[in-house]
């Protein structure tokens, strides 16, 4: 399944004709990714709120990443992060789980994630980011259209 979503914009001549006046495609793609900020950090709190609470590692390690800027281009990633789930007081060591292959590696958000997602072999399936993803699209989609008009206006005068 494919998270990826566009928003798709009506006047798109207008909408590069306004961002030329900031100069090359790398100063339009840092204008680009402040409109894509508010919409990632809203997505990672909408995850954050859904993930399950065993211990509430995995809603804290929510991480969104640093705006990718293109030529005239932006992208911003929301995911879990890799960050291994503290040492267990009693025994001070790590939480260990089998990764894909059957090794013992150290417990993580992202791998927690994963499985929490799609599922295992032996727990269903409970798709906290899919499900947060997809009440969040209308939101996000307006919060970067907003920002959008809010740069046209901006670059206009």
């Amino acid at each position: 399944m494919n998270n990826d979503f566009t928003v798709q914009i009506k006047g798109l001549d207008e909408l590069s004709e306004n961002l030329e006046k900031l100069g090359d495609g790398m100063a339009q793609g840092e204008a680009l990714a402040e409109c894509l900020e508010p919409a990632a950090e809203l997505l990672k709190q909408r995850i954050a709120a859904n993930a399950p609470r065993d211990t509430g590692f995995m809603a804290d390690h929510i991480d969104t990443s640093t705006p990718k800027i293109g030529n005239a281009s932006a992208h911003v990633n929301v995911r879990p992060s890799k960050s291994k789930y503290p040492k267990n007081p009693a025994t001070s060591e790590r939480q260990k789980v089998r990764n894909r292959k059957g090794k013992l590696v150290d417990k993580n958000a992202a791998m927690v994630a994963l499985y929490n997602e799609f599922g295992t072999s032996k727990m269903p399936k409970r798709p906290f980011i899919t499900q947060a993803f997809e009440s969040t699209r209308r939101d996000a989609e307006n919060l970067i259209v907003t920002r959008l008009r809010a740069l046209l206006e901006r670059l206009k005068s």
